[in-house]
């Protein structure tokens, strides 16, 4: 059985993302992206690019934990 690992870094598109269109090629294929504490604590990345609200949004909520 062939696998794809696709690792978002810093690019989520999934619309004309190269390495993702070869995953999908194969039998099964995972998305990877992991959250860095910095990356939720500052308003821009290191690189000074701000980064997409919905997502900050989400991964904000992921590592404040469980609610309730």
């Amino acid at each position: 059985m062939s696998v794809g690992l696709v690792w978002f870094k810093r690019d989520l598109r999934l619309r004309d993302h190269q390495p993702l269109a070869q995953a999908a090629q194969c039998e099964r294929a995972f998305g990877l992206f992991i959250i860095e504490p910095a990356w939720l604590q500052s308003r821009n990345g290191a690189d000074g690019n701000r980064r997409p609200t919905p997502v900050r949004t989400c991964c904000s909520r992921a590592w404040a934990g469980p609610i309730g």
